[in-house]
């Protein structure tokens, strides 16, 4: 797991002190509140009752069905699917925090930090003075007559994506009162101006354009797509932004930061070709709608929204999609961890169409018609090829098919477990069986790479509940410390680490009894630092149990009593042992075996808590 340069320690203390767990997993999951904790559907698995809490006194999440639980920051890489350090500074940026870093990375990291701060300031800038042209009574007029009559945009819509309107003056942004705050060579990095061959001035990039500025998942402006209006002589529809270093055309995802919450609920992301198709499918409330700008579905685009969702349905016009978006679709199934489907629309209909002629259901209709990218590449082959009953041209379409489907395996690095389901699939569409695959493949041996790892992840461990009376003892007594540590200095110096019986709760009771020993009390996140992943779940499930004071108190009361007699047991245990090998001792004068019987009737005096709590 990676960490950000600086104070680990002090950074994630001030980034979980400073969160809101409730409010930032409310974001995702609907909370309700369920005595001390509060309880939701678990955005990490499929389930239909609430196993999910969040404990909003002690800062962490559990989940009862899945096992995964933890911190803010433990919360943020299972949504996201990011590393540590991603999920520490998304928090942090989110807070307002600024993070602590060590000396010989402070310049290097506030120069770029600077740099893209800038660019941010620049294209909001942009971005405002668009939005103010657009609504202009003059300068507007067309623009406006073009989104809302034409389009059918609404204005709530249009300022919900912050459309704007580029002038076709050749400089009116550049020379811009609002603009004036920066230099020509940060515009020119920006993407917002370009140069002239004849000389070193500079002219605006867009111009006689309805804009879309294009943003982050935190909703920050880093680029913008350009669409001409109607009777431009511009050659290209649309324009987008070059490259910068806050913009990758094959990185970003349009609409991501308005359709990311949807997605999650959902866990299911529509790719549409256009600006216009998920402006308008947010307008009818499809709100899991994205583009990725015109551009080829990339691996980056994939690996960006898996974060969120389980599925991609890619949604092609039916006139316009090509075998290479089709193979690419499978190439990207059998590399990333996701489904992949493809859905068609009605002849001749682009999806803002739909939307303005079926309404919602007919969109709807449409994602319910979405198959496995698999079949919809064999489809494709058998309709090319248009004929089934003729024999030579189903072979062909059988052979074009084989060919790239091994094409799409040899690709990348393709996991053998989603192979092995393409196969499961291919069979009943080819009538082949999988040893014949199996030979049709064997001479495309997939490129060799090592093998990624998700970060974000581990091994979900649910650790099961007490088999015994001894077991349930050892989690009354360390969930009632956990819950209130104020009941160490009343009966938990009585028990010891030796005392426990599962690893996980040994090694939680050695971390637990250290600190109420040394410090008194218990820093939950940096215990659930130290602890393994089989401790670390445990504990979680111990502070996930939500009990007041009185009832922590008689747990614990019970646990130390069922320990006591344990104890006693085992003292007379150890007692009739001696006393065999005593009696059987012919050697013996009986004086030994007298006191032994002394003391084990003294022990046999003692109350017997041989049910244990519960």
């Amino acid at each position: 797991m990676s960490r950000p340069p600086g104070n680990f320690v002090d950074n994630k203390r001030l980034v979980l002190d400073a969160v809101n767990l409730v409010k930032l997993v409310g974001t995702t999951v609907a909370l309700k509140r369920r005595g001390n904790a509060y309880v939701g559907l678990c955005p990490f698995h499929n389930e239909k009752t609430a196993s999910f809490n969040v404990i909003e006194s002690k800062g962490i999440f559990k989940c009862f069905g899945c096992g995964k639980g933890g911190n803010a920051i433990d919360f943020v890489m299972h949504r996201d699917r990011v590393d540590f350090k991603a999920a520490l500074e998304l928090l942090a940026r989110e807070s307002g925090i600024e993070l602590i870093r060590d000396p010989k990375y402070a310049q290097a990291a506030a120069q770029n930090s600077t740099l893209k701060q800038q660019l941010l300031d620049a294209n909001t800038a942009a971005c405002q003075f668009f939005e103010r042209m657009l609504s202009d009574a003059t300068i507007g007029k067309n623009a406006r007559e073009y989104l809302y009559t034409t389009r059918g945009f609404d204005l709530e819509t249009a300022s919900r994506f912050r459309l704007g309107f580029a002038t076709s003056a050749w400089e009116a942004l550049l020379r811009s009162s609002i603009m004036k705050a920066f230099p020509r060579d940060l515009l020119l990095q920006a993407g917002l101006v370009k140069p002239r061959e004849a000389d070193k001035s500079v002219y605006d990039t867009f111009r006689d354009r309805v804009m879309f500025p294009i943003r982050d998942e935190a909703g920050r402006v880093i680029a913008f797509g350009g669409r001409v209006m109607p009777g431009s002589d511009a050659p290209a529809k649309y324009l987008n932004s070059p490259e910068t270093p806050l913009f990758s055309k094959s990185r970003c995802v349009y609409g991501i930061d308005l359709a990311r919450q949807k997605i999650i609920e959902t866990r299911t992301a529509i790719i549409v070709e256009g600006y216009t198709d998920v402006v308008m499918a947010h307008q009818f409330g499809c709100t899991n709608v994205v583009s990725v700008l015109g551009t080829a579905l990339t691996e980056q685009h994939v690996q960006l929204l898996r974060r969120f969702a389980d599925r991609i349905v890619l949604l092609f016009d039916a006139d316009t999609a090509g075998d290479t978006a089709a193979d690419r679709s499978v190439e990207l199934f059998l590399s990333q961890p996701i489904e992949i489907e493809v859905a068609t629309l009605p002849d001749g209909l682009d999806p803002d169409e739909v939307f303005l002629k079926q309404g919602k259901a007919g969109f709807d209709s449409v994602i319910e018609g979405a198959i496995p990218a698999i079949e919809f590449m064999w489809k494709r082959m058998t309709r090319q090829f248009n004929s089934s009953k003729d024999t030579a041209k189903k072979t062909q379409a059988m052979e074009t098919f084989l060919t790239r489907l091994a094409a799409a395996r040899t690709a990348g690095n393709v996991d053998e477990m989603r192979w092995g389901q393409v196969l499961a699939r291919v069979v009943p569409l080819t009538g082949l069986s999988v040893d014949q695959l199996n030979k049709r493949f064997a001479k495309s041996t997939p490129k060799s790479r090592p093998a990624s790892k998700e970060v974000g992840t581990e091994t979900s461990i649910v650790i099961a509940g007490p088999r015994d009376s001894r077991e349930r003892a050892e989690r009354w007594l360390l969930s009632a410390l956990l819950a209130d540590s104020s009941l160490w200095s009343d009966h938990g110096h009585e028990i010891q680490p030796s005392d426990m019986v599962t690893a996980e709760a040994r090694l939680l009771g050695q971390y637990v009894f250290a600190q109420l020993r040394g410090e008194g009390e218990i820093n939950i996140h940096d215990m659930l630092d130290v602890l393994d992943v089989h401790a670390r779940s445990f504990a979680l499930d111990l502070l996930a149990e939500a009990m007041d004071a009185e009832q922590a108190k008689a747990r614990l009361k019970e646990a130390v009593a069922f320990f006591e007699a344990q104890r006693t047991r085992d003292e007379q245990q150890s007692l009739v042992m001696d006393l065999r090998r005593t009696t059987s001792n012919t050697a013996g004068d009986g004086a030994d075996s007298i006191e032994l019987l002394k003391k084990l009737q003294e022990k046999a005096r003692k109350p017997d808590f041989r049910r244990g709590p519960g």
